[in-house]
């Protein structure tokens, strides 16, 4: 089993079953975006908020993780947050995409009928799973849902998409007791495999759910339905609360969709390679759901009873140019570098919005300017 890491949790009060009972603490929910590689972009930016909080606000690193009582991820996002809800560090996390992004996404989808010759994708995705696969390994071993719940106290919940049913699915932690503890023994690495499966970039996930249903499930990713999480954060955070608790969820993004697309007027009648085979199509499903997402949730918000905040990370928009460095499956090096370079300018965005007051600047403030008292390993 992989090591869990402890901490002792200074500003929440869970019941046993890890949902919040009646108190007046507020319940925290971190909701991360889908993206493939720009997953990156996500982790270096909440590493870099902590380096800046270590200097400006002196919180001192800490395990992020446990500033939340729910985690909820897609794809990409499902990965660093099992990573946050299992107490893996951050740089330990970014590694995934530095060390490995090249092995998981050896060649990118191609873009011309020269390259299309020689391209095998059914090889080339065998081998991304494989090595995802034992990168997911090193990092979770066999720690299930339900032993990471016991030891952490933390509720995790991952999307994907079900290919059997054709039905969108949530592997949850057992703070949702109406899931009837179906997805227990549910390995996190399963799970992070299923939720990030991208189809065309990426093999279909074959994960074996529970020792109660012994035959292999077939998942895709989780982004087809809920790139941008948020409306699953809201929903579990609203049944695991007490009414009167004050919820708080934070989104966070992987880069978003640039200002606009260098496209031709003139050549409205796209076909197979000028989408890429499908991979086109699929980035602007993912994309689209970000902003939207985020408006349907707090249209939401005026029609529910509830003392509800929802607030999303500052995130710069790359231009035009740089967007062609962005796409899901580009691992090279100057797609890191700049990944890298835009998480840097989106923690100085975030401490001028601090600095400037106002009721997110100050929710996300507290939030890492919380002192969380750590036990040493």
């Amino acid at each position: 089993m992989a090591k869990i890491h402890t901490h002792q949790k200074d500003d929440q009060l869970l019941t046993d079953n890890g949902s919040a009972g009646k108190n007046n603490k507020k319940y925290r929910v971190l909701s991360i975006d889908g993206g493939g590689m720009r997953g990156l972009y996500s982790c270096a930016y909440l590493e870099g908020m902590l380096n800046a909080g270590k200097k400006k606000l002196d919180a001192g690193q800490r395990d992020f993780g446990k500033k939340f009582d729910l985690i909820v991820g897609t794809s990409t996002g499902a990965i660093l947050g099992a990573g946050l809800t299992a107490g893996i560090s951050l740089p330990d996390i970014c590694e995934l995409y530095t060390k490995f992004g090249l092995k998981i996404f050896p060649e990118k989808l191609p873009e011309s009928k020269s390259k299309l010759l020689f391209h095998n994708r059914e090889k080339l995705n065998k081998i991304g799973d494989e090595a995802l696969r034992e990168v997911l390994d090193s990092k979770f071993g066999d720690l299930t849902f339900s032993q990471l719940h016991q030891e952490r106290k933390i509720s995790l919940a991952v999307t994907a998409v079900n290919c059997t049913t054709h039905r969108a699915y949530v592997f949850k932690t057992p703070h949702d007791t109406s899931s009837n503890h179906r997805d227990d023994n549910v390995t996190l690495a399963d799970a992070c495999l299923a939720s990030s499966a991208a189809p065309i970039y990426r093999s279909i996930a074959v994960i074996n759910k529970t020792d109660s249903t012994p035959d292999d499930s077939m998942f895709i990713d989780g982004g087809l339905w809920a790139n941008n999480p948020v409306l699953v954060a809201l929903i579990e955070a609203l049944r695991n609360t007490d009414s009167s608790q004050e919820i708080e969820i934070f989104c966070l993004g992987s880069v978003p969709a640039p200002a606009g697309s260098v496209l031709d007027e003139d050549d409205p009648h796209w076909g197979l390679m000028k989408w890429k085979f499908g991979g086109r199509a699929i980035e602007y499903a993912l994309d689209s759901q970000s902003e939207v997402y985020d408006q349907m949730a707090k249209m939401l918000l005026g029609h529910i009873n509830r003392n509800v905040s929802i607030t999303r990370f500052p995130q710069p928009i790359p231009s035009a140019e740089q967007a062609s460095l962005l796409s899901l499956d580009d691992a090279s090096e100057q797609s890191i570098t700049l990944l890298k370079q835009l998480a840097s300018r989106a923690v100085d965005e975030t401490n001028q919005l601090m600095n400037g007051g106002g009721d997110d600047g100050n929710r996300i403030a507290t939030l890492f300017g919380d002192k969380c008292v750590c036990t040493k390993e």
